[in-house]
């Protein structure tokens, strides 16, 4: 075969067949871009316990997080994950873990195809939060720490751009076959909390599609 036949043929699939580009970026790119600029979601994930160890009941009265503290929040693969609150893996374990602490973990979860250039991708959050520090106050009314994160999340995310993947969304798609859900679970005998999916249409680049 010719090089020109070659060449032709490459170009071809890559005008045809999705390229998946850059699509273990979209994590980051959900925390640093979009929650990172909601101040209500960094307090209930940093505010958990005072210097004496007693349960904060009120994190969205505390005060905003410096950029350099979220920041500091984020594991980036080196050191004691008891450190950290966000991941972009399901790791770590909970038994890992030993403080009273809120987490938000974010990943892929699923690529479901319709066709060689359109793919469905889910992203899990799951928000495992210490039994000691569920119970939060927010407007005077007693609520589920993880159940005002996953507000927060959910209205932060629902309907935004992730960075050439398409809108993101909490929604069920009849065409492509997946459905977004959360679900309460028990993570271990001291986590529990919300665990649930977003998805979007994943297209060929310098397309998109809802």
């Amino acid at each position: 075969m010719l090089d020109s036949e070659i060449d032709q043929r490459s170009r071809f699939n890559a005008m045809t067949f999705n390229s998946f580009n850059d699509m273990s970026t979209v994590p980051n790119t959900i925390v640093t871009e979009y929650l990172f600029n909601n101040e209500d979601i960094w307090k209930l994930i940093y505010y958990t316990l005072d210097e004496n160890k007693n349960p904060i009941v009120k994190p969205l009265e505390m005060p905003n997080l410096t950029a350099k503290q979220k920041r500091d929040l984020i594991y980036q693969g080196v050191d004691d994950v008891n450190k950290f609150r966000v991941f972009f893996t399901m790791f770590p374990q909970n038994e890992e873990i030993n403080d009273q602490i809120q987490q938000l973990r974010i990943y892929r979860s699923r690529i479901l195809p319709s066709n060689a250039f359109r793919s469905s991708v889910a992203w899990k959050f799951d928000l495992p939060c210490h039994f000691g520090v569920q119970t939060i106050i927010v407007d005077n009314i007693v609520r589920n720490r993880a159940d005002v994160l996953q507000e927060k999340i959910l209205e932060t995310l629902n309907g935004v751009e992730v960075g050439g993947v398409g809108t993101l969304q909490f929604n069920y798609d009849m065409d492509t076959r997946i459905s977004d859900r959360s679900d309460f679970v028990k993570f271990n005998v001291q986590f529990s909390g919300h665990s649930f999916t977003m998805s979007c249409n994943y297209i060929r680049p310098k397309s998109r599609e809802c």
